[in-house]
């Protein structure tokens, strides 16, 4: 005797909207199963076929899917905005899509706020430590970062979102930078011990000084390079004495 057929049509309406708003089939079961439908992929594979729904796509006519993709990446990586100012903005560029699909794609994609484990912490640490050993030896760019801009720097051109502490951590405790960044040190020693103007006035040079930034006093200062003569100095209230 065969099995008797899954009453579908009264969350037709229901599984139709979702397949709209871009859902997967294996998530729409999984909301189905939560309300009480127990049903497998190929059953609701075979329904959709059935309503003309199966390859109905929620980027259709508008935008194809790899460029919808590195939008979000765009979006994720460069601004970190939230799947609710994902959606605002891709309105404003009249795609019409939910914050549930959004976080499809994202997850889809590998574009996690959070580690389920600790494996993926670790798997996300080595793809950002891989990163600033290559980026290091390409370039000395990086070497005067702070957390913030660091955590920016990898966040963007790496795509791998890990935490600025931890981040920073890594690139200040590693053996092979902390050696590189030492022989970059006498280096540019040996180039400032040698470095030589002809007279007075042929060359003035200004600094600032921060330490003393987030408490509102700005301070900076002109010398002159060959008699260290100093030409000017200033120190004053900053845009950071909010802070003081």
């Amino acid at each position: 005797m065969p099995r008797p057929r899954k009453d579908l049509e009264r969350v037709k309406d229901l599984i139709l909207e979702q397949r709209r708003e871009g859902l997967s089939i294996d998530t729409i079961c999984a909301h189905l199963r939560d309300d009480g439908h127990v049903l497998d992929v190929r059953t609701l594979k075979r329904r959709l076929a059935e309503w003309g729904a199966q390859e109905y796509s929620p980027l259709h006519s508008k935008i194809d899917t790899n460029t919808f993709v590195e939008l979000i990446k765009g979006y994720f990586y460069r601004y970190g905005y939230s799947d609710t100012s994902i959606v605002r903005d891709l309105k404003r560029r009249g795609i019409e899509i939910s914050e549930r699909t959004v976080q499809e794609y994202r997850l889809k994609h590998g574009m996690k706020r959070r580690f389920r484990d600790l494996a993926e912490r670790q798997e996300a640490i080595q793809k950002a430590r891989e990163f600033l050993f290559q980026d290091d030896r390409q370039s000395s760019s990086i070497r005067g970062f702070g957390r913030g801009y660091l955590y920016h720097y990898v966040r963007i051109r790496a795509g791998v979102l890990v935490g600025q502490n931890t981040l920073y951590r890594e690139y200040q405790t590693n053996p092979e930078w902390k050696k590189r960044a030492e022989q970059r040190r006498l280096a540019d020693w040996k180039h400032r011990k040698n470095f030589q103007v002809p007279g007075p006035n042929f060359m003035w040079s200004l600094d600032g000084y921060e330490k003393l930034k987030n408490f509102g006093f700005s301070i900076y200062a002109c010398i002159d390079t060959y008699s260290r003569a100093i030409i000017w100095i200033y120190v004053g209230r900053g845009n950071m004495t909010a802070l003081s």
